[in-house]
């Protein structure tokens, strides 16, 4: 696999966090390397990174700087880990806004994406748990450091 060289700065979410806003603001920078796609379900395929890395994902091969944004690389830190083993010099962003806020967004978010919802009181306690899972801020972090030991990070609140 071959490094992606010069600075990356890999935002790893949280979702519902302004991952997509940073990803357009990015974008709109011509000398800088961004993910064709926000979301580039690429990126959760660890075993594929590993082999290939991230460099044939990204649009301007020739800068120092790239920007990489996937909000479910918190979850999922196995990608992360692959992600951060195909960059020379990764810089991980996590993106954090009021635990109880973002539970509920996502509770939100998840509701108006679940298909066959059947209204039961069990699918959207479900949800709801999935919603608290992914807002455990501490406990996510916390896998991270234990699979990607010395891993560069900034936390903004």
């Amino acid at each position: 696999m071959e490094q992606l060289s010069g600075l990356q700065i890999i935002i790893a979410g949280y979702r519902r966090c302004g991952t997509t806003y940073l990803h357009e603001f990015f974008s709109s920078i011509k000398e800088v390397n961004v993910l064709t796609k926000k979301e580039d379900d690429r990126l959760l395929n660890h075993f594929k990174l590993r082999e290939s890395g991230v460099k044939p994902y990204i649009t301007n091969k020739d800068s120092d700087v790239a920007v990489i944004v996937h909000p479910m690389l918190v979850v999922r830190p196995e990608c992360l880990s692959a992600l951060v083993e195909s960059c020379e010099t990764p810089v991980v962003v996590f993106l954090r806004r009021p635990a109880y806020e973002r539970a509920k967004s996502e509770f939100q978010m998840l509701c108006s994406i679940s298909s066959g919802a059947d209204g039961s009181l069990e699918h959207y306690s479900e949800l709801a748990q999935q919603a608290i899972c992914h807002s455990q801020y501490n406990q996510l972090e916390a896998e991270i450091e234990r699979i990607c030991p010395g891993l560069q990070s900034l936390l903004i609140p």
